[in-house]
């Protein structure tokens, strides 16, 4: 047997497998190979392996580099072996899960394995990383293959009635072992360190370190020899398990680790809209365990799941698709003792139909649905919700988290089921709950969608009341334009109602609003002409002597006093304009004497007019004219220029009114000339 660097799965496991069978006759043919193992002679590998002692000559034909006799064989050294034409499969793949290949001895390469293929003499079966295969012999017996395992077929025969033992090497990994009686001839299975004759039962033979441990879980005695010269067998009885170090004899037998015991009798769980289940599953204690190999194997008898907990965890969570599994555990000591595995818990895991309301097909995976959806049991099941007796169809009626509650055939009662369900209402815009309106004797449209923060269906239809006349349009599966014609309408109230079949899961009242009185004579309000007439003080001195009346010194300047006017104007609610004319009777600077200044001048107001009053900035021009004390002719007109503000209140349409502004005139000797002036006036508003 050729070591194969391409077998990353890090485990070689040769075996032969006693089978009965006619001899097969001797063909040319390119040789399978062997590693010779500790003991082995030529003779030995003819009878055992080759399953003939005549067989002996071939043997030495195809190996001439071994020189004349007597052949002294070393552990490890490879020869070839006759090739021979089998006379029937030595075995079939009858499991393999994940990654499993095969390889014919003349072919280079793996290829992918199948479920119940015939394997022949020499062939290999190799387990990658989380893949599991079984081998099954003519007399039911099998060898399971753990992952990262290597195993190479050696087809045993049966000649004269004489029955060859069949031979395993182990040099690596995990072998399990149930055997068949074998017609009382055991299976030797050969480690690096030990030797064990397996009969009937379940053993589990594993190389650990430098070492191996023979665990026996069920069965008759086996008997374990240490690979040394002198050593002395020992029987391990099932329930016991011995330890083989190098060089060494095998250790007394020593209880292995007790089988813990599920929790439960079964577990099921029930799943909606594709999802797995997260299963959980606990057993009791072990207190020699230091971990514990769970395991699932489907129907079919695969292994969906393979997980190492360890101690003191007791539970382990696993996701389950729909389907009918089985879960052992087995409790693994400090030193890599491993107890026999528990009795299966049957898992059932099944699927339930969740069909929103308004639809024909189930959802898929969803974490809301509107309420008044139906679940469908699973087959031969039947749910409860909310207190309704249990049926295979229940309606999920009630808004919020529903707890839903299922059992199967016998005594299966799933694990509880949390849905939630959402409210469901017709929308129409902002208004999504009150009454629609329709004037009496009018003609009005309304867009009402289906809202809900769960799933819905398109299967919806609206059902108008009977004292309604409307027309009903659909632009959308899950949106309606309702136009309701008023004068038609045979009451004052009516419904629209949404339903799913016969079941209503929203509606929206309609009222019919009466009609209007008829309007009031329109009473003659108040427009925006205005007229008033206001008085104040303005000072025409700002530090600097104005031009007014060409004074012929600065002394003569005119300075300050009161003044009186009359104002008329519009003015909207935002913008206006008035024309103002006033007298002011003003003195001046130095000299003892005063003057009379009239003022003309317009203005545009731009503010904020209501009924309580007014607010405004103010900027217009005019003309300034001064008259002699002697009340002589119009002296002089000098142009002037204003800007300020107003406010005022208007109490019964009268307007009360202050205004600040502040005036530019020339200055003597050139310049501008500041003044300001303060008012206070009263307008009242023309009748339109």
């Amino acid at each position: 047997m050729t070591r194969d660097p391409a077998a990353a799965l890090g485990v070689a496991l040769a075996m032969l497998a006693a089978l009965a069978a006619p001899a097969g006759a001797q063909v040319p043919g390119a040789p399978t190979t062997y590693i010779v193992q500790p003991g082995d002679t030529c003779l030995g590998i003819a009878i055992s392996i080759l399953g003939d002692r005549g067989a002996l000559d071939a043997y030495h034909q195809v190996n001439p580099q071994l020189g004349p006799l007597p052949h002294d064989l070393a552990p490890g050294q490879i020869v070839n072996l006759p090739a021979r034409v089998p006379a029937g499969p030595d075995a079939k793949l009858s499991r393999a899960t994940g990654d499993v290949k095969v390889r014919a001895p003349s072919e280079s390469t793996w290829a992918p394995a199948a479920r119940g293929m015939e394997l022949f003499r020499a062939w290999r079966v190799g387990a990658a990383a989380k893949a599991s295969a079984e081998l099954t012999f003519r007399d039911d017996s099998y060898l399971g293959m753990r992952e990262r395992t290597i195993v190479v077929i050696y087809g045993p025969e049966k000649k004269l009635a004489k029955v060859i033992t069949a031979t395993a090497t182990l040099e690596e990994g995990t072998l399990e072992a149930r055997l068949g009686d074998l017609d009382g001839k055991p299976v030797v299975v050969k480690t690096p360190t030990s030797e064990t004759d397996l009969r009937a039962g379940d053993v589990l033979v594993t190389t650990a370190g430098s070492g191996s441990i023979i665990a026996n879980h069920r069965g008759k005695p086996v008997p374990v020899r240490g690979r040394v010269a002198g050593a002395k067998p020992v029987r391990v009885p099932a329930g016991m398990g011995s330890r083989v170090q190098p060089g060494k004899a095998p250790e007394p037998p020593r209880p292995l680790p007790a089988t813990p015991a599920w929790m439960a009798p079964h577990a099921a769980w029930v799943v909606l809209g594709g999802r797995p289940a997260r299963a959980s599953l606990a057993w009791s204690a072990v207190a020699s365990a230091k971990t514990y190999r769970v395991e699932l194997r489907d129907a079919a008898g695969d292994p969906a799941q393979i997980a190492i907990v360890d101690a003191p965890a007791r539970t382990v969570e696993v996701a389950l698709a729909a389907g009918t599994y089985r879960a052992t555990v087995a409790a693994i000591d400090a030193d890599g003792f491993e107890g026999a595995a528990s009795a299966p818990l049957p898992l059932v895991v099944a699927a339930a139909e969740l069909v929103p309301v308004g639809g024909t097909q189930p959802t898929p995976s969803v974490d809301r649905v509107g309420a008044g959806a139906a679940l469908a049991a699973p087959p031969g099941w039947t749910c409860a919700a909310g207190g309704e007796p249990a049926a295979d169809r229940i309606v999920l009626a009630a808004v919020g988290s529903t707890t839903v509650r299922c059992a199967g055939p016998g005594a299966l009662v799933a694990a509880p089921v949390t849905i939630e369900t959402t409210a469901i209402a017709l929308a129409s815009g902002a208004a999504d709950r009150g009454d629609l309106v329709v004037p009496a004797g009018q003609r009005v449209s309304f867009q009402l969608a289906v809202a809900s923060h769960g799933v819905v269906g398109e299967n919806l239809a609206l059902d108008i009341s009977p004292e309604l006349r409307a027309i009903v349009e659909r632009p959308t599966p899950t949106s309606f334009v309702v136009t309701i014609d008023a004068a038609l309408a045979s009451a004052p109230r009516g419904r629209i109602a949404l339903r799913a079949g016969a079941a209503e899961i929203a509606s929206r009242s309609v009222r019919i609003a009466p009609a209007a009185p008829p309007a009031a004579p329109r009473a003659r309000g108040r427009g925006p002409w205005q007229v008033g007439a206001f008085a104040g003080f303005q000072l025409l001195d700002l530090g600097r002597a104005g031009d007014l009346g060409d004074p012929p010194t600065p002394g003569s300047a005119l300075d300050r006093g009161g003044l009186i006017g009359l104002r008329g104007g519009w003015l909207r609610r935002r913008f206006g304009g008035e024309i103002e004319v006033a007298a002011s009777r003003t003195g001046h600077r130095d000299v003892e004497e005063t003057a009379t200044l009239l003022t003309a001048r317009a203005h545009a107001m731009f503010g904020y007019r209501e009924s309580f009053g007014a607010l405004a900035l103010v900027a217009g021009a005019g003309t300034h004219s001064v008259v002699q004390a002697n009340g002589g002719s119009l002296a002089e007109t000098d142009p002037v220029f204003y800007w300020g503000g107003m406010f005022g209140v208007a109490p019964r349409g009268i307007l009360c009114r202050i205004d600040l502004r502040h005036s530019l005139f020339a200055a003597s000797g050139g310049g501008v000339a500041h003044g300001v002036e303060l008012t206070a006036g009263v307008s009242i508003e023309l009748p339109r």
